[in-house]
């Protein structure tokens, strides 16, 4: 690596002799930064989807808040077992299926998820028993192990026949299938599995938290900053800066993400090339639990 770049990654060294739209680019890019309770889970995850096949098939409930890197985490799993396409099998072979629950609790347009992912034509308005026949199907072509079902709360949270009908619709998906589910979401959706005696036996609940103001705190912000691609060391690990960056993302790592990019946009647009208490205060960038409190004064 080279010594002018040696607070950097050396996956980011490359991009450091581009322009700067390339470097602002590279800076909006998805990235993955491991950490202690990230892999937890992961491994958790790889032993669903090893698992023998059994009648009742285990389960797991990812809790976090908003923001707090649940997503991301279900998103890395997918891409360590990536889609395999076998010409010679004339299909693709999707060990692990992730889907967005939709934004209301619909147990056909939860199925119309599930066949957009495999491309899989259907009529939106057609009953939903077929199109379950349909995704069902598709689930065993392409012998997947393990579905991720992201934002559930949008499904579970409330008390209307609806509500029921998709906490039944997942129940039956995991027993017809002896296929293990990994569900994603907020509190909302832990409090609703708890009122259901069946759903709470069959989900293990694993919580995402946030980040305590510590010594892992500033390992995570140490190694974050290696993946900007600045032109100088920021030091962001240090006492000042990383008190700052908990008290603005309250422990957050979606909130810590979102600071650091804005950051590190108008370090390299300004020219200034690092990222220090300072600018980060010129962001004016309020906690998430200030903003919310603004956008409830909002709809008084």
């Amino acid at each position: 690596m080279s010594s002018e770049f040696s607070h950097l990654h050396e996956s980011v060294v490359p991009v450091m002799r581009a322009s700067d739209a390339v470097r602002l680019k590279h800076l909006e890019a998805a990235r993955w930064l491991s950490y202690p309770r990230a892999q937890e889970l992961l491994a958790h995850m790889t032993y669903l989807l090893e698992h023998t096949r059994v009648d009742r098939m285990p389960n797991l409930l990812i809790v976090g808040e908003t923001n707090s890197g649940k997503t991301q985490i279900a998103k890395r799993f997918r891409h360590l077992f990536p889609a395999v396409h076998h010409p010679d099998l004339a299909r693709t072979l999707m060990p692990v299926v992730y889907l967005q629950t939709p934004a209301v609790p619909d147990e056909g347009k939860f199925y119309n998820e599930l066949l957009d992912v495999f491309q899989a034509p259907y009529r939106p308005q057609d009953h939903s028993e077929k199109k379950r026949k349909l995704a069902f199907h598709h689930l065993e072509r392409a012998e997947t192990r393990l579905l991720i079902i992201d934002e559930i709360h949008n499904g579970l949270a409330g008390r209307t026949s609806a509500n029921r009908q998709f906490m039944i619709s997942l129940r039956y998906l995991s027993n017809s299938l002896q296929l293990p589910l990994v569900a994603v979401g907020t509190q909302a959706a832990l409090r609703a599995m708890q009122v259901d005696d069946q759903l709470s036996n069959r989900f293990e609940p694993l919580a995402l938290p946030r980040w305590n103001n510590d010594d892992a705190w500033r390992t995570l912000i140490k190694r974050y900053e290696q993946t900007l691609p600045l032109q100088r060391p920021s030091r962001l690990h240090s006492r000042a800066t990383a008190d700052y960056l908990h008290f603005q993302s309250e422990g957050l790592l979606g909130e810590l993400a979102l600071t650091l990019k804005a950051a590190a946009r108008k370090a390299i647009q300004s020219k200034v090339e690092c990222i220090d208490l300072s600018l980060l205060q010129e962001l004016k960038r309020p906690p998430p639990s200030e903003r919310r409190g603004a956008a409830e004064k909002l709809l008084r």
